[in-house]
């Protein structure tokens, strides 16, 4: 914002100075003196508009672009505000914006995260064992058994204990 004032405001530079904000503040013979300083050591608009502001930056201590529009609207140059909020404001926005949209599935991401942190809880405390393997579903966790062509789960008891461990699991994951 600084540097785009500079290049636009000429030889308004002095007025501006002077509707500066300054904290801690400077008294008008000091700002006077920083605006004739200014003028015997430059003899461009520009130059000296870019010293005198960032003498201002480094006196103002709480510097913001609102206190350069606020000054720029009380010596009633609007053109450079309207640069300032199509080159600095605006495009400041959008990188917000575009933060924000980086990541849709953030609230799916921490659910995920979440539930895997209680995994490794179950595991560190030993209710669930490393040695066997888990598959992720919509249902919860479930344990994978690896199946060979001659193992079959017909027979009642087999299914029975896996749905009594898939249940277990299921609800401690819940606690």
């Amino acid at each position: 914002a600084i540097r785009l004032i500079s290049k636009y405001i000429g030889r308004d530079w002095n007025r501006f100075y002077w509707q500066l904000p300054f904290y801690p503040t400077r008294g008008q013979e000091e700002i006077s003196k920083d605006i004739k300083h200014i003028n015997e050591k430059y003899q461009r608009g520009d130059d000296q508009a870019m010293d005198a502001l960032t003498k201002w930056r480094r006196f103002h201590t709480r510097a913001k672009v609102d206190d350069l529009i606020h000054g720029l609207e009380q010596i009633r140059r609007f053109d450079i505000i309207q640069i300032i909020e199509r080159r600095v404001l605006k495009p400041k926005h959008s990188l917000n914006v575009d933060q924000e949209e980086i990541d849709p599935r953030k609230k799916e991401i921490e659910d995920l995260n979440r539930k895997l942190n209680r995994l490794f809880d179950k595991i560190r405390s030993g209710t669930i064992s490393t040695r066997d393997t888990y598959v992720y579903s919509t249902m919860g966790l479930d344990p994978l058994r690896p199946s060979t062509k001659s193992a079959s789960l017909s027979r009642a008891s087999d299914l029975n204990s896996v749905r009594s461990i898939s249940a277990n699991l299921e609800k401690s994951l819940d606690d």
